[in-house]
Formats: structure tokens, C-alpha cells, sequence
């Protein structure tokens, strides 16, 4: 509560007392006791906001006496002038500052906020009541009722202290354990980030690698063995990646995209994908209420890709015979459902209790079975939320489960879409790309890849290395890491937009184990053209540059001349 309102609160207070003890003990007198006690309240106030003391100075504990002496003044005055409920009045109101005073046992102190009360009540009221000529019993009497209060308030006085100072305790304890728990969130997602970036460029060396020796061989056992290569790096960077993406959620650093995106293609690429993975284990993939999907709307494709990916992949791992359905509906105008049904072995109540905690399976014998880390549905839930909806599930034994995600539904206007039927590796000349990266690894990786395509490769270190050398000669294309020492690749691509050189009109593109919605957007900010995720899948890759090649580009920005990208 505001000072302010406090005093108010306590003068209007003192003057509904004044009021109702005046017909009784005599306006002159109470008036007296009213102006007497604002004066202290406002010179106390002024006092208070002067000076911001955790204990009050000298003056205050004297205004406070003061305060409790004109308060409790009435109560004698009570005795000699308010007739036959007189005692009881006056018991009403040095019980009252009693109260007050248990209440500022943390604050002021019982005894000081006490001291007028209890000399009234043990000593003044006894006295007055002997010059009343009151029988001795009575005198005793009320001495002694008035000892046993003040005994009591002391000791519910000093009990409160000891709650009042527990609890302080109990909460400084609490904040620094929260304030620990975030120090020892923060601490394992950075670990988390450390450990995923520096697996991901051996991961992309061997996938790139793979990639390449998958086109080229001419046997099909050394293109077998390439393509496990392949299959067992993407496993290991979807584990990567799940592990990632559940300490981003754990630190509140998890974002979702919120752009226009035409939901009937990624829902037809998802199928054509899961079509023939089900198929290999001799399961059909059946699609129902596909009217109710609306081909533009509002949301984050990769995200929503993701979920139905996770899924569609829990429902394959439990299905040995059957079907998978995907159903789509809609609730009202504005919500949309995508139900993922299976005919497997189904879950007990139980099972499904459990089935969205972290690192959590829902039988131990599926990790031991199919692998995996117990995240994927963690992180579609999360996801799910993220973007205002919800992710549930039931099951019966035998029966199958059933998966329903719900989601906004906010419509989109179409997009104009590139076009780039040849794409990057049936371009009609090579083309001249910078790769910077300070790691080796990584810069031979890239390599290998755009030479398979024929492009001409020259790489850099470092951002510093990477501007002399695009001073020195043109490239079509910059493929850069973001995290390097001394000039990363975002204040790199800004010098470089920034510049009167032939490639300040060049198409960047951010080659980073960061892929987040977040980190796009600082990408596009700085004047980068794309984001592939490390480690890189090769089709990923030249899509991102077939996008930044085929984009027309002025050969004039800013009255500066620059090279024009055909």
C-alpha cells in the first residue's frame, strides 16, 4: 500500500473515533485527541518519506509513543466521563492498540508501538478507578485482566515476529534456489548448444561426403554403403537436434515463425515422404478430410512439419500390422485438428500419463526396440503450444493410439513462389562460390559438394580473410559459417552490404548449426540471403541457392555499380 493512502486510511480512521467517543467523553476533549494525533500522523509520514531506514530513527519511536500516549488518553477519559459502559469502551480501545502493535512486531516493535497502551491500561486506568472510589477487588481486577492481555499479545506478538522472520528465510531461500536453478538451466543449454555446434561439423562433413560418394560410384555396394553413412548421420542429428531444441524450450528460448505458408503442400510432401516409409514396413498410409485444409494459412512450416514428422514416426515404430490415418478437421472457423490415428498395440492409461515427459518412453523395451531419446513428443507438445494450440492423446490397449493436435487457424493470401526447374547443379555455367568457415573440416566439406556441381570454390577462414579476399575478385555466391572468430559472419555480410565493391550485391548465405526463427530473422536483418541448418543435407543446400540465384537483383544500389547475379 502507498504511503499516501495510509495516512489517509489513518486520519480517517482517527476521526470516526473521535466522533463516536465525543457524545460520551465530550467533544472539546476528543477534538483535542483528533488534531493532536493528525499532527503526529503527518509529521511521521513526512519523517517516513524522508528517510527510507529498514528500523526507524529516534524521532520516529518517539512519534510513535506520542501517537500510542493521545490514542490511548481517551481510555481515562472513558472512566471518568462515559458513564456505565465506560470500562468495556475503554477496554475496546487499548485492546485495539494492542492489535496495532502485534501487527508492527516486525516492524517498529511490540514493546515500543505497546509501551502508552500497557502504562494506560496497568497503571493509569487502576489509578483513575482508585480516584473513582471503585471497591479494591475491582481495582485489582482490572489490573490484572489488563496484565494477562498484554502477556498475551506479547507472546502472539513474538510468534508472529518468528513466522513473519521464517518466512522472509523460507523466501530468500527460495529465490536463490530459483535464481540457481536458472544459473544451472542456462548453464546446461549453453553446454547443450557447445557440444551440438561442435558435433555438427564433423556430422556435416560426413554427410556431405556421403552425399557425394552416393552420385558418383558406379558400384551399388559402395553406394549402399554411402547411403548407411547418410541414414546414420541424419539419426544422430535428429537426436542432435531433439536434444537442442528441449533445452531452448527448458530455457524459455524457443521461438516459432509466424508466416504465410501453403499447408497442402507440406501436407502432400509429408505424405509422399510417409507413404513409402510405411509402405516398407507393410503398412498403408490413409488421408481423410482433406477438404477441410485450407491451401494458404498463417503459421511455422517447419515447426508444424516437424510435429507431424514426430508423429508419424511413433505411429510406424508401434504399428507392425494395419494403418496409419491422418484425419484433418476443423472446430468452428478457427481451429484446425490433425489427428494421427494408428492400429498398434495401443497404451494403458498409465502409459499415456506419462507419455509427453522429457526422456521418458512409454515401455523401457521401446528404447532397447526403436531407440530414439524419449523427447520427440516432449518437444511436439511444446511446439504445439507455441503456436496456440494443444497436443493430446488416447489409447486402449490393442486398440491404437490416437494423436490429435489442435491449432489456430488463421487464413493467408498466396504467395508468389521461384521457380527454378534446373536447378543450382544444371546451371548453364559454373559459377564462382566463397566458402567461409574456421573450421578446415567444414570448408573441404562444402568444397567436395559444390564441386560435384561443378562450381568453382574459394575458401576463407575467417570474416576478416573473406572481405580481402571478395575486394580482390567477384564471386556469385557466399556461403558463410556465423560463429567465427574475430569478425563472425553477420557483421561480415553487413560490411560487405555496406561496401562500393563488386560483390556488395552478392547472395550470402548463412551456413550455421543455429536454424531457429530467431536466428533467421537477425540473418535477414544483417543482410543475408538464406540459412541452411548444419549439419547440411546436400538437397537442402543447393534449394537455398537456387532460391538466392534465381532472385533478379538490381546492377545498381545506391548509385553504387555492382555485379549482377544471372
Amino acid at each position: 500500500m502507498r504511503p499516501g493512502n495510509m495516512l489517509t486510511r489513518r486520519l480517517a480512521a482517527a476521526w470516526i473515533y473521535v466522533i463516536l467517543l465525543a457524545q460520551m467523553v465530550g467533544l472539546r476533549d476528543m477534538v483535542i485527541v483528533g488534531l493532536a494525533y493528525s499532527l503526529l500522523a503527518v509529521v511521521d509520514y513526512g519523517l517516513s518519506r524522508r528517510t527510507a531506514r529498514e528500523r526507524p530513527s529516534v524521532s520516529q519511536q518517539a512519534l510513535t509513543l506520542m501517537q500510542g500516549a493521545v490514542v490511548s488518553s481517551a481510555a481515562p477519559l472513558l472512566f471518568l466521563h462515559g458513564g456505565e459502559i465506560a470500562p468495556l469502551l475503554s477496554a475496546f480501545v487499548l485492546a485495539g492498540g494492542l492489535l496495532i502493535a502485534i501487527l508492527h512486531s516486525s516492524g517498529r516493535g511490540f514493546w515500543l508501538v505497546a509501551a502508552p497502551y500497557v502504562a494506560t491500561m496497568c497503571l493509569v486506568v487502576p489509578l483513575v478507578t482508585i480516584e473513582m472510589g471503585k471497591p479494591a477487588e475491582t481495582v485489582i481486577a482490572l489490573a490484572g485482566g489488563g496484565g494477562l492481555l498484554v502477556f498475551f499479545s506479547a507472546h502472539v506478538a513474538r510468534l508472529l515476529s518468528r513466522v513473519l522472520a521464517a518466512e522472509a528465510e523460507a523466501r530468500a531461500d527460495a529465490e536463490q534456489g530459483r535464481a540457481a536453478a536458472e544459473a544451472a538451466t542456462e548453464a546446461k543449454s549453453a553446454f547443450i548448444a557447445t557440444v551440438s555446434h561442435e558435433l555438427r561439423t564433423p556430422m556435416s562433413a560426413i554427410l556431405t561426403t556421403a552425399s557425394v560418394l552416393e552420385r558418383a560410384s558406379e558400384e551399388a555396394s559402395s553406394r549402399a554403403n554411402a547411403a548407411l553413412i547418410s541414414s546414420a548421420a541424419r539419426m544422430m542429428r535428429t537426436i542432435l537436434n531433439d536434444l537442442l531444441d528441449s533445452a531452448k524450450i527448458e530455457a524459455g528460448r524457443m521461438t516459432v515463425e509466424e508466416i504465410a505458408f501453403d499447408a497442402r503442400d507440406l501436407m502432400k510432401d509429408t505424405i509422399r515422404f510417409w507413404v513409402a516409409e510405411l509402405r516398407a514396413h507393410g503398412l498403408r498410409l490413409k488421408l481423410t478430410g482433406a477438404r477441410h485444409l485450407p491451401p494458404w494459412i498463417m503459421g511455422d512450416p517447419t515447426r508444424l512439419r516437424q510435429i507431424l514428422n514426430n508423429l508419424l514416426s511413433n505411429a510406424a515404430k508401434f504399428t507392425a500390422t494395419g494403418s496409419v490415418t491422418i484425419r484433418i478437421g476443423r472446430l468452428g472457423r478457427d481451429r484446425l485438428t490433425i489427428e494421427i490415428s494408428d492400429t498398434g498395440c495401443g497404451m494403458t492409461d498409465e502409459q499415456v500419463g506419462r507419455l509427453f515427459a522429457r526422456f521418458v518412453q512409454a515401455d523401457d523395451s521401446v528404447s532397447r526396440t526403436h531407440g530414439g531419446t524419449g523427447l520427440g513428443l516432449a518437444i511436439s507438445r511444446e511446439l504445439g503450444r507455441l503456436m496456440g494450440g494443444e497436443l493430446t492423446a488416447s489409447s486402449h490397449i490393442s486398440q491404437g493410439s490416437t494423436f490429435r493436435l489442435e491449432l489456430p487457424l488463421r487464413l493467408a493470401s498466396p504467395q508468389q513462389t521461384v521457380e527454378t526447374p534446373n536447378g543450382v547443379a544444371g546451371r548453364a555455367r559454373a559459377f564462382d562460390v566463397l566458402v567461409v568457415d574456421d573450421n578446415p573440416v567444414n570448408r573441404e566439406a562444402m568444397r567436395v559438394v559444390l564441386e560435384a556441381i561443378g562450381a568453382t570454390v574459394t575458401t576463407a577462414a575467417d570474416g576478416n580473410a573473406a572481405l580481402v579476399t571478395m575486394s580482390l575478385q567477384p564471386f556469385d555466391l557466399v556461403l558463410t559459417d556465423l560463429h567465427m572468430p574475430g569478425l563472425d559472419g553477420l557483421e561480415m555480410t553487413r560490411r560487405i552490404r555496406a561496401s562500393v565493391t563488386v560483390n556488395a550485391n552478392t547472395p550470402i548465405i548463412a551456413v550455421s548449426g543455429e536454424a531457429g526463427a530467431e536466428t533467421r530473422e537477425r540473418c535477414l536483418a544483417a543482410g543475408l540471403d538464406g540459412l541452411v541448418e548444419k549439419p547440411i543435407e546436400p538437397a537442402e543446400l543447393f534449394r537455398e541457392i537456387d532460391a538466392a540465384l534465381a532472385v533478379e537483383r538490381s546492377p545498381e544500389i545506391d548509385g553504387r555499380q555492382v555485379r549482377s547475379v544471372a
